[in-house]
C-alpha cells in the first residue's frame, strides 16, 4: 500500500517470518506533510543541476550531481512494482538545485572595474525580486560597453508550507 501524504512515516519495512509478517515503522523528524503534495511529475522550470534531493513519495528520476534540462522530469508521480508496472501516486519531495542567471549591464561612464559593483547590484536586483537565494559564484566579463554578469545560485523546491 502507498502511504498517505498526511502520515508522518519515513520508513516501513516488512519482514516475513514463516507465516507471520513483522512490520517496522519509523517516524519522520521532518514531516512530509509540511511540503505540498503534487499529483503529476515534478519537472524543471529551467536548466539546473540537482544538489540535494529527498523523495518521501514518488520515484526518483534524477540524482544529486545530475544536470536537468527545462521540462525534464526530476521526480515521477508513480512507483514501480516488481513486474515493472507503474502505479500512480502523489509526489511528496524536496530538492535543491544550482541555477545560472545571466544579466547584461550597460555602463556609460567610468571604467569596467568601477562599474562592476553597480552591474552586480543590478543583476541581483533583477534576479532576487521576491526573495534571496544562496549565491555560489558571480562572474563579470567586459563586452564593449556592456558588462555580462553570471550568477550561480541555489533554490530549494518546493517551498515548505504550513507549520
Amino acid at each position: 500500500a502507498i502511504l498517505s501524504a498526511e502520515q508522518n512515516l519515513g520508513f516501513i519495512s516488512v519482514e516475513k517470518r514463516g507465516n507471520k509478517a513483522m512490520v517496522s515503522l519509523k517516524e519522520l523528524k521532518n514531516s512530509p506533510a509540511k511540503f505540498p503534495v503534487f499529483y503529476s511529475d515534478i519537472t524543471a522550470d529551467e536548466p539546473c543541476e540537482i544538489l540535494k534531493i529527498v523523495v518521501y513519495s514518488g520515484t526518483l528520476l534524477k540524482k544529486a550531481g545530475e544536470k536537468v534540462n527545462e521540462g525534464e522530469a526530476i521526480i515521477g508521480a508513480y512507483y514501480e512494482k516488481e513486474n515493472g508496472e507503474r502505479v500512480p501516486c502523489a509526489v511528496v519531495a524536496t530538492y535543491s538545485a544550482k541555477f545560472v542567471f545571466n544579466y547584461e549591464y550597460e555602463f556609460t561612464a567610468g571604467f569596467f572595474e568601477e562599474s562592476v559593483p553597480d552591474a552586480i547590484a543590478a543583476a541581483k536586483s533583477e534576479l532576487f525580486k521576491n526573495e534571496e537565494y544562496p549565491i555560489f559564484n558571480v562572474d563579470c566579463v567586459e563586452n564593449g560597453d556592456k558588462i555580462e554578469v553570471e550568477i550561480e545560485y541555489e533554490k530549494t523546491f518546493p517551498q515548505k508550507t504550513g507549520g
